[in-house]
């Protein structure tokens, strides 16, 4: 009896869990997902001394997966685009920290429409190794190159 009390019990906190959740700010699991899936997010432009620019753009979809391009202007090359395929996830419950595997997180301070601010963050808290470092990103303006990648 005790042993499908607790089974039981054990079902319906699993189910719980499973379903969309409240956060802290009211928000449901569901509009975080649609804020960090929307627009194709963009760090801001870094110019070198030759005046060549690089500019981070991340594009995440609602299936857990994301592409990263880095697009370089040279002053004497055409523009360049370097991509990475990854997968993405939530580490938490609260939905407030992105998981990309190994020691790779980004711990998300501000998320809407116009920001999106985190602490990138590369280790485990607690371990003398880990580094943080705050990042903006804000919707990328124009027609994306990532629009060009495989989907």
């Amino acid at each position: 009896m005790k042993k499908s009390l607790f089974y039981t019990f054990l079902i319906i906190l699993l189910h719980t869990a499973c379903e969309d959740r409240s956060l802290q700010d009211g928000r449901e699991e569901n509009d975080v997902v649609s804020l960090i899936c929307g627009p194709t997010w963009a760090s801001k432009v870094t110019t070198y001394e030759d005046g060549t620019t690089y500019q981070g753009l991340y594009k995440f979809k609602d299936d857990g997966t994301y592409i990263q391009a880095v697009v370089k202007n040279g002053a004497r090359e055409d523009e360049q685009i370097n991509r990475i395929y990854g997968l993405w996830t939530f580490s938490d419950l609260s939905c407030s920290t992105l998981y990309f595997g190994r020691d790779d997180y980004w711990d998300i301070e501000v998320l809407t429409v116009d920001e999106f601010s985190f602490y990138d963050r590369d280790g485990e808290f607690g371990s003398p190794w880990m580094t943080r470092e705050y990042v903006t990103l804000t919707p990328y303006e124009g027609e994306s190159p990532l629009s060009l990648c495989r989907q």
